[in-house]
């Protein structure tokens, strides 16, 4: 009996999301009908026959402009050729992860023989194992034989899977967009994600935001979230970043993102099933990062990012290898709370059991009263600053940020760059203040921050630091590259000792930190 289904029905039988049945109709693969009196898009018997092909031929690692040749060409020669070449490449992969294992194997023989000896790894040195590495290479993850579809969908799971190599931890700075959301179809029939689309194109060809702005970034994501693409109630939101003055027409309206850190993973165009779970997978099973939930509001703030947008030829879009960063807001798990307004965490780490994070800055402005060295290399008077500061009054202090009796900041102690400084003050959020105050500006930047607690100098390897000087040459010439950053000197070093939650009598430091700036290495 000729049968036909729904786009619903079919994704949930052959296990594809209703965005890829999309994309394969984008591309040309399948064929879609419509039905008098029904306004959405249903499938006839030889398109699902075609889509259980496209879904085996995806799982057997075979590229979506490879299955078009295959359906566009029935010549057994060009099919054979098709899959000839995919066979070579994972020849070649399988010769590489062979010999692989026969090293490993060797190393495993060799200290189980060796076993109550001490280790030399002689073996590792061997010019002739090192000429065999050096000349591997892995074009792609290897595929077991296909037996069935069980197996075969086994083998994908476990291809598809991401490692640390395949997800980036990326840092998005806060934008303002220009947004447009959009629910349901037209009367054409013609998707949110396509009308979405359409509008922001529109708008940047018309501002010509490439030449006015091109540092643009264009972003799109589901909203809302977990509704069916054929539900009348799903939508569509597409963005793109614009100078912060800029006036949008409508029906565009501006919004802010946030920023802050994301799991990040590319894929092509239409590779959204292969990309989507198994980053959340990873960020599931991941023990640095967890789920950072709520970063847009009324959706979950998964994002795609479209990559080089400025090269999409738009007439051709779907028939070009475009890409696309999948953005998956993540925190640390086992970050330290944010301990001022002004920073934000971007990195964290963990050394010997004690947590190390990168903080950025924003321009910062601290009002009390300070105290200058006579020269780079002495310390100011510290009987002096807090003498000053102890004659004025902080109630008259304007705009207050935190809550704290008083703040001891040390700029500068620990470098011959500039004077070093102390400044007993508040955190403060304006520069005017009345007389007899100081306003210190420290600039925008990022600084790998530290405890000051004897467990840190233990973490270290260092002499205990209170009321010492901290180890920072060490933090900047040893810790600092391990994680991927440098010291910089255009910022000052600081150490932080506030007197914060009520502690007014000044002798328990509540919070201690030493802040060393940095710079993240950007590798070529």
């Amino acid at each position: 009996m000729y049968q036909i289904q729904t786009v619903s029905a079919v994704s949930k039988k052959l296990g594809i999301s209703s965005r890829m049945l999309r994309y394969y109709e984008q591309v040309g693969l399948i064929e879609s009908q419509r039905m008098d009196d029904y306004a959405y898009r249903v499938y006839d018997e030889n398109a699902i026959h075609r889509l259980r092909q496209i879904i085996i031929l995806r799982k057997l690692r075979v590229p979506v402009k490879q299955i078009h040749e295959i359906f566009n060409n029935r010549e057994a020669a060009v099919v054979i050729e098709v899959f000839e070449q995919n066979i070579n490449e994972l020849d070649d992969e399988i010769t590489a992860l062979s010999t692989v294992k026969s090293i490993l194997s060797g190393l495993v023989k060799e200290l189980r023989e060796k076993a109550n000896v001490r280790l030399q790894l002689d073996y590792l040195g061997d010019s002739s194992i090192f000429a065999i590495v050096e000349s591997l290479s892995f074009p792609k993850n290897i595929l077991q034989e296909e037996k069935s579809m069980e197996e075969l969908n086994r083998a994908s799971e476990k291809l598809y899977k991401l490692t640390e190599r395949d997800v980036r931890i990326v840092y998005l700075p806060q934008m303002t967009v220009a947004a447009i959301h959009i629910v349901g179809q037209d009367a054409e029939g013609n998707h949110a994600e396509l009308l979405a689309s359409s509008i922001i194109d529109d708008f940047i060809e018309k501002s010509n935001l490439k030449e006015v702005y091109p540092a643009a970034r264009n972003f799109g994501f589901n909203n809302p979230d977990a509704v069916h693409d054929d539900d009348p109630a799903h939508g569509y939101e597409r963005w793109v970043s614009i100078p912060d003055d800029m006036e949008i027409p409508a029906p565009l309206v501006k919004k802010h993102l946030n920023g802050g850190i994301y799991a990040a993973h590319m894929i092509p165009m239409g590779a959204w099933d292969e990309g989507w779970e198994p980053l959340h997978a990873w960020v599931d099973g991941n023990d640095r990062f967890d789920f950072r939930w709520g970063t847009i509001d009324g959706v979950c703030g998964w994002i795609e990012e479209h990559l080089n947008y400025w090269e999409w030829d738009t007439a051709n879009r779907y028939n070009r290898l475009n890409q696309f960063d999948l953005l998956l807001p993540v925190q640390p798990r086992f970050a330290a709370s944010i301990k001022h307004p002004q920073e934000r965490i971007v990195d964290t780490f963990k050394y010997n059991g004690m947590s190390v994070e990168v903080v950025e800055w924003q321009e910062t402005l601290w009002c009390g009263k300070i105290e200058f060295a006579m020269n780079n290399t002495n310390e100011p008077d510290m009987g002096k600053v807090s003498d000053d500061f102890s004659a004025q009054n902080p109630a008259t202090i304007n705009g207050r940020l935190e809550a704290a009796s008083n703040s001891l900041i040390h700029f500068d102690f620990l470098t011959s760059e500039r004077p070093a400084a102390a400044m007993f003050a508040y955190l403060v959020n304006t520069k005017n203040q009345p007389d007899g105050f100081d306003v210190h500006i420290v600039p925008s930047g990022q600084y790998m921050r530290l405890d000051i607690t004897n467990e840190s100098a233990i973490a270290l390897g260092v002499e205990p630091w209170q009321g010492g000087r901290p180890p920072i040459e060490w933090i900047s010439e040893h810790l600092a590259p391990q994680f991927g950053y440098r010291q910089v000197f255009n910022l000052p070093f600081i150490e932080y000792y506030g007197y914060l939650y009520g502690s007014t009598d000044g002798k328990d430091v509540v919070n201690a930190f030493l802040y060393v700036p940095v710079e993240k290495i950007n590798v070529r």
